[in-house]
């Protein structure tokens, strides 16, 4: 029998837009993110509405264009700081071994 997946679609279309935001060197459109994405601008328009909001990404004018803030990367740090060394650091360990 198949273990049963609880999957959030608007969590996975959110983390690719952080993503697409975190790669990219200048703000970017809705219209940009959107396909970059594969979402509808709607969609896309209110994660960009609600993650202005949590203080995530910012819109900058003209356009608006939206870029990330350091909030995710403070998050990140917050879990980093509860790791040791040897944990945070074994995966990018075993994938340059891999290679």
């Amino acid at each position: 029998m198949a273990k049963p997946t609880y999957d959030v679609p608007a969590v996975r279309t959110a983390i690719r837009l952080l993503e697409v935001l975190g790669a990219s060197p200048r703000p970017l459109g809705v219209s940009q993110i959107t396909r970059a994405i594969g979402s509808n601008k709607n969609t896309t328009y209110r994660l960009l509405s609600t993650l202005q909001d949590e203080g995530w990404v910012v819109a900058e004018e003209p356009g608006p264009r939206y870029r990330m803030t350091l909030v995710p990367f403070q998050v990140g740090s917050q879990a980093l700081a509860g790791m040791n060394l040897r944990t945070a650091a074994a995966p990018p360990m075993r994938e340059l071994w891999d290679e």
